[in-house]
């Protein structure tokens, strides 16, 4: 079969080209626009088999980065499994701007919630002198977590917790990416997403309630000067921004993502 043929056959399943095409480029193991600059060249018995049974998995509802294991997030190639939750391109901007942050050299760090290990694997591979720590509630993630920090050698100290609960000591920084999806929009995602973990994804009847829980437990684990980072979803700006100045953080910064949603929020703690 031609790559073009299979190409166009997998679109009129998933009604999306540029998804079809990208798993084309991955069956191939190629860039993308290399695939998209060779499609007269023939499809191998074995890559058209493997393209299609993903192509099948997808219209199944199943994510992408189940079906393949892995998933790409700044530079990583992070292994997966299902119950784990999936890092997004928008959690790059987190990871970003954290390291333009004027950090001191061995900055303490905290990721809550790390699921994969994506910010704190990201963090400490770009700074090798951070000293990172991570929590889950989750025990399957934190053991993900735990394989692929193994797999880019950084030392990263993982603990199994709700939030904050049982970490102990002060931060230069502590990160998120909660839940923040309100309660009432769960039943409307989309069935990939669906089959992704609720609680990574769950944020309450407003999707700000865990959020603003994480708010109140970082003001005692917080250095002077420390910085707090989350991912928040769209229009949540506001009420979190009223919400950390309240309980006695000064609001930095807002960063948007690609699609111009209000996406990182970052505060300071001067106390």
């Amino acid at each position: 079969m031609i790559r073009a043929e299979a190409l166009n056959q997998a679109n009129s399943i998933l009604k999306d080209y540029n998804l079809s095409l990208k798993i084309l480029s991955i069956v191939l193991r190629k860039e993308v626009s290399f695939t998209f600059s060779h499609l007269n060249e023939d499809l191998k018995k074995k890559e058209e088999k493997k393209f299609f049974e993903i192509i099948k998995k997808l219209k199944e509802g199943n994510p992408l980065g189940y079906i393949l294991r892995k998933e790409k997030f700044y530079g990583l190639e992070l292994e997966l499994k299902e119950g784990v939750f999936i890092p997004r391109p928008e959690t790059e901007f987190l990871v970003e701007y954290v390291l333009k942050l004027n950090l001191q050299k061995n900055a303490k760090i905290l990721d809550i919630g790390t699921g994969s290990g994506a910010i704190a694997i990201a963090l400490k591979k770009n700074k090798r002198n951070f000293k990172v720590f991570a929590s889950d509630i989750s025990l399957k993630a934190l053991l993900q977590a735990k394989k692929n920090s193994l797999k880019y050698k950084t030392k990263i100290n993982f603990f199994c917790a709700d939030l904050l609960e049982s970490i102990k000591g002060k931060f230069d920084l502590i990160v998120s990416n909660p839940p923040y999806i309100p309660d009432d929009f769960m039943k409307n995602l989309p069935e990939n997403v669906k089959k992704e973990p609720e609680i990574a994804l769950k944020g309450g009847k407003d999707g700000v309630e865990i959020i603003c829980e994480i708010i109140r437990m970082t003001r005692d684990k917080m250095r002077k000067n420390g910085f707090l980072i989350m991912e928040i979803g769209e229009g949540q700006l506001k009420r979190l921004r009223r919400f950390g100045i309240k309980e006695g953080f000064r609001f930095l910064d807002i960063v948007k993502d690609y699609n111009n949603i209000e996406r990182v929020i970052s505060f300071q703690w001067l106390n």
